[in-house]
């Protein structure tokens, strides 16, 4: 039987990790500030291209969270899994932050604004080794077991003035365009 992604944003990144692909995370949440969310916009059932089913809710609207859950399905059991995360705003960009389980970085993605559809990009890893190579960025690069850069990197986040510099492009691929995530909103949004 299909397992099911463990939750919301995780769907595009859950394959990638799970075989060691190369990632970015941040010590700090990416974003300037919270997004004040609006349960209309966010509240509601989401899938994405492999029939996954999320159930977003704005849980704490001044502080842009949002609870996020999934049933998780396998031959063995079904279980309910919801994670919190952050979505944060920079000029006119929306930024959602998660942590895995036991994880003290942020996964952080760029979404759009909902609304019948909701889109997400990940980050490009490429582009974040090479800034913390140049000094313009503080974070680590991870090795593996040989001491060779994974192509990963942990970036400590990202300032006011780094986030303009991705927006307007004087950042090349920091964010990779290319393979956009989907997810789209299915049924009727819940009463508030």
């Amino acid at each position: 039987m299909k397992q099911s992604a463990p939750w919301f944003f995780v769907w595009l990144c859950v394959s990638c990790l799970a075989t060691g692909c190369v990632s970015v995370t941040s010590r700090h949440l990416v974003g300037d500030e919270p997004m004040k969310l609006d349960p209309k916009q966010w509240n509601g059932i989401w899938t994405d291209d492999d029939d996954t089913v999320f159930h977003l809710r704005v849980k704490d609207a001044a502080k842009g969270v949002l609870e996020v859950g999934n049933v998780n399905l396998t031959d063995d059991e079904m279980t309910f899994e919801k994670k919190d995360v952050y979505i944060r705003k920079s000029g006119d960009w929306l930024w959602a932050n998660f942590q895995d389980d036991h994880a003290t970085n942020y996964t952080f993605v760029r979404v759009s604004p909902p609304d019948r559809h909701l889109i997400v990009w990940l980050p490009a890893p490429d582009a974040f080794v090479k800034k913390i190579h140049e000094g313009k960025l503080k974070g680590e690069l991870p090795k593996d077991e040989h001491g060779k850069e994974t192509g990963s990197a942990i970036i400590d986040g990202l300032n006011a003035d780094q986030i303009k510099l991705i927006e307007s492009s004087e950042w090349p691929n920091a964010i990779d365009l290319s393979q956009p995530g989907v997810l789209r909103r299915i049924g009727r949004q819940p009463k508030e």
